[in-house]
C-alpha cells in the first residue's frame, strides 16, 4: 500500500535531512510575529472604537465610527500588505518542498538554496493558487453565514443542515481537488490552470487515498493548534510561560513540514506507478 509507504518515508527523509525543517519553522516564526501584530492592531482599533462610542454617548451625539478607522487607514493598510507578503513568503516555502523531496527520491543532494530557487521561479503561480484557495475559503464562509442567519431567522434545520452539508462537501473537494496544485506547478512548471487541472484529474482518480490522508492532515494540524492554544501565556508571565509558547510553535512547524513533505512524495509516488 503505497499510502504506508509515503507516510514512513517522509518519516525518514525527516530524519535524514533535518535541514527542511528550516522553511516550516522560519514561516512559523513569522507568522506567529504577524498574529501578534494583528493581536495588538485589534486591541488598540476596539479601544479606540469604543472611546469614540462612550465619548459620543457622554455628549450625546453621534459616534463616528468612520473617523476612527481612516486614522488607523495607514496601519490597516500596512496590516494587509505584511499580510500578503507573510503569505507569500508561506506559499513559497511550501513549494520549496515540491523540490526537496524530488531530489531525495532520485537521490541527488538535497539542497535548500536550490530548492528555494526553484520555488521562487514559480511564485507567481505559488501565490495565485494561495489567493484562489483563499477566495474559495471566503466564498465557502459567506455562504455558510448566509445559511446561518437565515437559519436564526426562520428556526428551520434545513438551513442548517444546508450549512452543515456545503462545509463538508466544498472541504472535501476542494482537498481532494487542488491536493497537488503545487507539487504540479514547481515540479511541472506548469501555469494556474494547468496545474489546477492536473491536480482535480489526479486528485478525483486518487480521491480514496486522498480522503485518508486529508483526515490525517486534519488531525494533526487540530492537534497541533490544541498543542498551541494549551501553551499560550493566558497572563501568565515567567520563564515556563515562554517555553510552553515556544514549545507549542516549534511542535506547529514540525506537523507543517511534515505534511509540507507528504503531499510531493505522494505526487511523486502515483506519477511513478502511474
Amino acid at each position: 500500500m503505497y499510502l504506508l509507504e509515503v507516510l514512513i518515508e517522509s518519516f525518514q527523509l525527516l530524519r535524514k535531512e533535518p535541514r527542511i525543517y528550516v522553511p516550516r519553522i522560519f514561516t512559523t516564526i513569522l507568522y506567529t510575529l504577524f498574529l501578534l501584530y494583528a493581536a495588538d492592531l485589534s486591541l488598540r482599533l476596539g479601544g479606540a472604537l469604543n472611546r469614540e462610542m462612550s465619548v459620543a454617548q457622554a455628549a450625546g451625539t453621534s459616534p463616528d465610527p468612520a473617523g476612527v478607522l481612516t486614522r488607523f487607514q495607514g496601519e490597516i493598510l500596512f496590516f494587509l500588505a505584511l499580510f500578503l507578503l507573510v503569505f507569500a513568503v508561506d506559499m513559497l516555502s511550501y513549494g520549496m518542498y515540491a523540490k526537496i523531496v524530488e531530489d531525495y527520491y532520485t537521490e541527488r543532494k538535497v539542497r535548500l538554496k536550490e530548492a528555494f530557487y526553484e520555488a521562487l521561479g514559480r511564485i507567481k503561480t505559488l501565490f495565485l493558487l494561495g489567493l484562489l484557495l483563499l477566495t474559495a475559503l471566503g466564498l465557502i464562509l459567506f455562504a455558510y453565514s448566509l445559511l446561518g442567519a437565515a437559519y436564526m431567522l426562520t428556526g428551520s434545520p434545513v438551513f442548517l443542515a444546508l450549512a452543515a452539508l456545503l462545509i463538508i462537501g466544498a472541504l472535501a473537494f476542494f482537498a481532494v481537488a487542488f491536493f497537488f496544485s503545487v507539487p504540479v506547478a514547481v515540479l511541472e512548471r506548469t501555469g494556474l490552470t494547468e496545474a489546477v487541472a492536473t491536480s482535480m484529474s489526479l486528485g478525483m482518480k486518487n480521491k480514496g487515498d486522498l480522503v485518508k490522508i486529508n483526515f490525517l492532515f486534519a488531525g494533526l494540524i487540530l492537534a497541533t493548534l490544541g498543542a498551541a492554544m494549551a501553551a499560550d501565556f493566558k497572563g501568565r508571565l515567567g520563564a515556563a510561560a515562554i517555553a510552553a509558547f515556544i514549545a507549542g510553535r516549534l511542535l506547529q512547524a514540525v506537523v507543517y513540514t511534515y505534511i509540507s513533505v507528504v503531499n510531493p512524495s505522494l505526487y511523486l509516488k502515483i506519477e511513478e506507478t502511474a
